[in-house]
């Protein structure tokens, strides 16, 4: 898959992502999970199927390599894909910066 797919897949996601924490429906956001790895350092987690059955399998596969990120990574893709505003203002709530993004994408590329 190339790049421009990724990014446009991570889009998707992202809106998807995005919707579900809008309504309440996420069980753990990236933010979330990270925050988790960053205090205990593991993150028990179930596969998004078991909580949600109409996943899109697409997104079941993001969400597996996006999982597969150190957190400064998952916080970027965060940052860019799931949150409104501006990737730089984001990114500064969230201490990353745009080459932990450029790193997430590619690592993602790879993952899937």
């Amino acid at each position: 898959m190339h790049l421009k797919q990724v990014k446009n897949l991570l889009r998707a996601w992202g809106r998807y992502q995005a919707s579900r924490e809008g309504n309440r429906e996420a069980t753990k956001s990236i933010s979330a999970v990270a925050i988790e790895i960053g205090r205990v350092g593991v993150y028990a987690r179930g596969t998004a199927t078991e909580y949600e059955p109409n996943v899109p399998e697409d997104f079941v596969a993001v969400d597996e390599a996006i999982e597969r990120l150190s957190v400064p990574r998952m916080l970027a893709i965060r940052a860019r894909y799931i949150m409104s505003g501006p990737f730089h203002v984001n990114a500064k709530c969230l201490g990353v910066s745009k080459g932990d993004l450029k790193a997430a994408e590619r690592l993602v590329q790879v993952y899937l």
